[in-house]
């Protein structure tokens, strides 16, 4: 469980569904600067390793307790992994917009959804360097990398999804297996899109809304459970629509 600043494990007894005792720190230092960009979206990979991401405005100083000396510091937006039999921790890739979720996949390696404009997001692979707003979010922790990936390529879109799944889970009709769903909360709908080869990385194309919604309060939010990909209803605050006034306002 993540619990910036830690990742803890909490031990249960076979056929329990309660904790057996109190938490094991396996990992210390996630930072908290910023409560919208925290160490977060937790992922088993088929690999046996957990995946998760790190946001564009905190900080990471990464040890684990008893073993560690000296962290491992990171700045700013990543994918990072964690053995937790072998206990080891690593940073698996770096840069892109304002991370909110990721989804490891086999034949995608570790497709996160960002805030970055015009983009569904960004395709990455292990030991990867990726744009990012580098004047706000600062350089590359690696002064010799001389480039980066840009996100996967994209048709000029109004807004970036937040968050997104692409669909593998064999409940829907066959029509939607790889097929990603994109939230956009401040349009109020979640968008479909292919999500296709391209070179060495892959590309989407919009093919239309799964969900939309007329209602300026309505944002979906992805939940995914069994197979399924749950689309949930959230309301948003008033100050985060200033383009769409309230009904019966004016």
């Amino acid at each position: 469980m993540l619990n910036p600043p830690y990742l803890l494990f909490y031990p249960v007894k076979e056929g329990e569904d309660v904790p057996s005792g109190d938490p094991v720190v396996h990992l210390e230092g996630f930072g908290i600067e910023d409560s919208h960009s925290i160490a977060s979206n937790l992922r088993w990979g088929p690999d046996g390793w957990l995946y998760a991401s790190q946001g564009s405005t905190v900080t990471g100083d990464i040890k684990r307790p008893g073993h560690d000396k000296v962290p491992v510091h990171s700045l700013g937006q990543l994918i990072w992994r964690y053995h937790p039999e072998k206990k080891i921790y690593e940073i698996f890739a770096e840069g892109g917009a304002t991370l909110s979720a990721s989804k490891s996949i086999p034949k995608a390696a570790s497709t996160p959804a960002t805030t970055a404009a015009n983009t569904r997001g960004f395709h990455y692979v292990q030991g990867g360097y990726y744009q990012k707003g580098f004047g706000k979010h600062g350089a590359l922790s690696n002064p010799y990398t001389f480039g980066y990936f840009e996100a996967m390529g994209h048709h000029n879109v109004q807004r970036f999804t937040h968050c997104f799944v692409i669909y593998d889970g064999g409940s829907l009709p066959e029509k939607y297996n790889g097929k990603l769903f994109g939230v956009v909360p401040l349009l109020s709908h979640v968008v479909m899109s292919d999500f296709m080869p391209d070179r060495s990385s892959f590309k989407t194309k919009d093919i239309g809304y799964a969900l939309e919604s007329k209602d300026p309060w309505f944002a979906g939010r992805y939940s995914g459970r069994a197979g399924r990909s749950d689309l949930r209803r959230r309301h948003v605050r008033a100050a985060d629509r200033p383009r769409q006034p309230l009904p019966g306002t004016d």
